[in-house]
């Protein structure tokens, strides 16, 4: 997860002007990831915990911890319609 800083960074370099490819750049963050806070997919929170698991229905922020232990980078997020997604990152950082 990224610091909330980072996304507001992200959103003001945006509505300075900057493209996406410009604001990943810059931030040090993947151009998908800059391309989905520009179109409104913004986690709720900037702790990693909370913005990955408290939203998920019938998944309990216990086995959540366990299950990003287990996956290292990653979170499952809320998208348009109900639909959930599994996204895991695979970053030296």
């Amino acid at each position: 997860m990224h610091p909330h800083e980072t996304i507001q960074a992200a959103l003001s370099l945006s509505s300075e002007g900057a493209n996406q490819t410009e604001i990943a750049r810059r931030l040090g963050t993947p151009r998908r990831t800059v391309s989905d806070w520009m179109r409104g997919a913004i986690p709720r929170s900037a702790d990693a915990a909370k913005s990955c698991t408290n939203h998920v229905p019938g998944l309990g922020p216990e086995y959540a911890y366990l299950l990003g232990l287990y996956l290292g980078d990653g979170c499952i997020s809320r998208y348009r319609r109900g639909v959930f997604k599994l996204r895991i990152f695979l970053d030296a950082k």
